[in-house]
């Protein structure tokens, strides 16, 4: 096979897949579906909002001054700040190539060290 598309278990195909795999890239290194930006829901942003509303509470009780805390701490991850575009991991285009194929084994070894 020439490439792997990996699908989450709970993502449903009702429809051919091939447009699914002409919207991805390809070629050597991982594709994946765009979606939101870091500062998103689900996407990290609430977990730094969470993080800092508990361990700086004096800093984050004032809404705006909280808020350009946050923003100000966003751009750290980023320079382009909540700009920053995320991705879905439930959908992932894998090519069949030796960059990956090393890069996969890389993992393996890492994680059985």
């Amino acid at each position: 096979f020439n490439t792997l598309l990996y699908l989450d278990t709970d993502i449903l195909v009702l429809n051919k897949i091939q447009p699914l795999l002409d919207g991805l890239s390809g070629g050597q290194y991982m594709s994946a579906m765009p979606e939101m930006t870091i500062c998103s829901p689900y996407h990290g942003g609430h977990l730094l909002f969470w993080y800092l509303a508990n361990t700086e509470p004096v800093r984050m009780s004032d809404p705006i001054k909280g808020y350009e805390y946050y923003m100000d701490r966003m751009s750290i991850l980023s320079d382009v700040g909540c700009q920053q575009k995320s991705f879905n991991t439930g959908v992932l285009l894998v090519p069949n190539s030796a960059w990956m194929r090393d890069f996969f084994n890389a993992t393996v070894a890492h994680v059985n060290e």
